[in-house]
């Protein structure tokens, strides 16, 4: 048998492709106006090399989950291996046409890399090592996100040919890296494949797996609808661009790390259910606050703590679908992916026809995180692989 410490740096590995992936899809969101006019395209055109990944999501979630679980291997490879080609197709012409072609290669790779989190975790580690992988994974997709709007602060738009270049170089080795990891680095367990294609409807079948997917559409669309209006929310009070920008900064960089730390703690003394309220509730609480305060520094205290549990709370949602997916773990795991993407869509959607009023957006996504609160009760929480979904 192959040493924790190999396993672990087969996990390590997968971590890193994933931060790539979100790197990669991110690269142009802190230059949104000025990546505009280098490529003499409107803003919404730029805005398209980042809106095409919850579209490719949505299209291929499931598809990609059953090929997961039935070729885990080959379609993790597939996965790492178009995040990469999609990186070096970027560097082969300063055309938006060529950078958009690149896009599309990634976004496609994104659900094959992001549905296998629960499985490399799951199969790689011990069951006590398990939450610490499944933190690792997610802190992991937090970490690219941080490492874009660095990176895209840093290297000016006269310098974006470098910082592609680097971003394409940095894919390839971890592409290589995975695949060698892959062949020579061997499962503790191996999850049998899964032949039928039946996984979707099983779980789409079952009432608990359905109030987890709808946790995780307004957690997921909380998160989502803060860090895209966050800035249009807070223009009306007077806050800066430069301003709302920190404030999201300090909101994943708290989510990371409780991504990183919260998991193992919950896992080792099975607090799950009692972390889901506390996050669900407090989050609800956060949003009436800063709903009817409007100081800075408040704000910033409030965007830190609801980072920390919201992101936080992913590892646990992540390995309660997984635990309940009956064999499906890929398609599991999409699932959940999906109604995140889509959940932060429609809840997006909703505060974009409040953003000019901070009173009335907060207060709908204290709402919306109240009604979270009642899904908890419904989870699977606790049950086996073997006492999973049932048709």
């Amino acid at each position: 048998m192959q040493s924790r410490s190999r396993r672990w740096t087969f996990v390590t590995i997968y971590g890193l492709v994933c931060a790539s992936n979100q790197m990669l899809w991110l690269t142009f969101a802190p230059m949104t106006t000025t990546a505009a006019n280098h490529y003499h395209v409107s803003v919404s055109d730029i805005g398209w090399l980042s809106e095409i990944f919850p579209l490719a999501y949505f299209l291929l979630a499931i598809p990609f989950g059953h090929a997961l679980d039935k070729n885990f291997k080959v379609s993790l490879s597939g996965g790492a291996a178009l995040n990469a080609i999609g990186a070096i197709v970027r560097t082969l012409s300063g055309s938006f046409a060529i950078i958009l072609v690149g896009q599309i290669l990634i976004a496609i790779s994104q659900p094959l890399l992001l549905n296998a989190i629960t499985r490399v975790a799951g199969e790689y580690l011990d069951e006590k090592d398990r939450p610490n992988g499944l933190a690792l994974g997610s802190a992991s997709l937090f970490l690219g996100m941080l490492f874009s709007l660095i990176l895209g602060s840093a290297f000016s738009i006269a310098d974006i040919a470098n910082l592609i270049r680097g971003e394409a170089l940095v894919a390839t080795v971890l592409v290589v890296a995975l695949v060698l990891a892959v062949k020579y680095i061997d499962p503790l367990v191996e999850q049998l494949p899964i032949e039928d294609g039946s996984g979707a409807r099983r779980l789409l079948q079952s009432g608990p797996f359905l109030a987890l997917l709808g946790l995780a559409a307004i957690g997921f669309g909380a998160f989502i609808a803060i860090t895209t209006w966050l800035q249009s929310i807070l223009a009306d009070r007077g806050v800066s661009a430069n301003s709302a920008g920190l404030l999201l900064v300090v909101m994943v960089v708290s989510g990371t790390v409780g991504a990183g730390i919260i998991p193992s703690i919950v896992a080792k003394r099975k607090l799950e259910r009692i972390q889901l309220y506390i996050t669900t509730t407090v989050t609800t609480a956060l949003c009436i606050i800063v709903a009817f305060v409007s100081n800075y520094s408040i704000t910033m205290v409030a965007m830190a703590i609801g980072g920390f549990l919201l992101i936080g709370a992913l590892p646990t949602l992540l390995d309660t679908a997984d635990r309940t997916s009956s064999g499906s773990s890929g398609i599991a795991t999409g699932l959940v992916w999906l109604a995140g993407n889509g959940g932060g869509l429609v809840i997006a959607l909703v505060v974009q026809q409040l953003v000019k009023s901070p009173l009335a957006s907060f207060l709908f996504l204290a709402a919306m995180t109240l009604v979270a609160a009642f899904l908890v009760p419904m989870l699977p929480i606790g049950r086996l692989r073997s006492e999973a979904v049932s048709v």
